[in-house]
């Protein structure tokens, strides 16, 4: 099977800065398609790189975080993560959630992928690593405007929290699928700082 074809990008004819603030930046872009139609504007949203956390202890349970978010008035289970501070690698910020969030360390961590969360609208990625060797640091330390609790799951209560909406965040399931994959085909990356 041949490679397919690139697809054309758009030229960006100007640039206009919206909003610029420390959680979000959005810019607005004029742009040319290949086949001549401008569209303007097209927002684009920039902002910092994610991380999340595939943490499986010795007995094959998953750790997933329970936390409210705003923007769809509902709490919701995920996996632990958050943003990438400046001047921190993924890795790092992998770590470093995963111990605020839930007061957890790893023996083992691997690079599992780095993907775009909405490549449409969105400049960022998010980086999934999977951590194993898992034993607890102390509390969690939560950053301030957050709020959760840690859950403990196995495939079976995966599955069943999957399947009635509690963990619905479209871009936590495809990093579980992720996840499955890198497992099932022993790929991935060792990760080290």
């Amino acid at each position: 099977m041949s490679p397919p074809a690139a697809v054309p990008a758009w030229e960006v004819l100007s640039r206009r800065l919206v909003l610029d603030d420390p959680w979000l930046r959005v810019r607005a872009e004029r742009c040319r398609l290949p086949d001549g139609h401008v569209i303007d504007p097209y927002y684009v949203l920039d902002g910092a790189d994610w991380v999340h956390v595939h943490a499986l202890d010795d007995q094959g349970r998953l750790v997933l975080v329970r936390q409210y978010r705003h923007g769809i008035g509902r709490d919701g289970l995920e996996l632990p993560g958050g943003l990438v501070d400046p001047g921190e690698t993924p890795l790092e910020a992998a770590r470093r959630e995963l111990r605020e969030e839930t007061g957890l360390v790893a023996r083992t961590w691997i690079a599992a992928g780095t993907r775009h969360p909405n490549p449409a609208r969105q400049s960022n990625a998010v980086h999934l690593f999977l951590a194993r060797g898992l034993h607890e640091d102390g509390p969690p330390r939560l950053d301030h405007g957050e709020s959760l609790t840690c859950e403990w799951h196995t495939p079976a209560s995966l599955d069943a929290v999957i399947a009635d909406g509690q963990l619905h965040n479209a871009c936590h399931l495809g990093l579980l699928h992720l996840a499955e994959h890198v497992q099932r085909r022993g790929a991935g990356t060792p990760a080290r700082a």
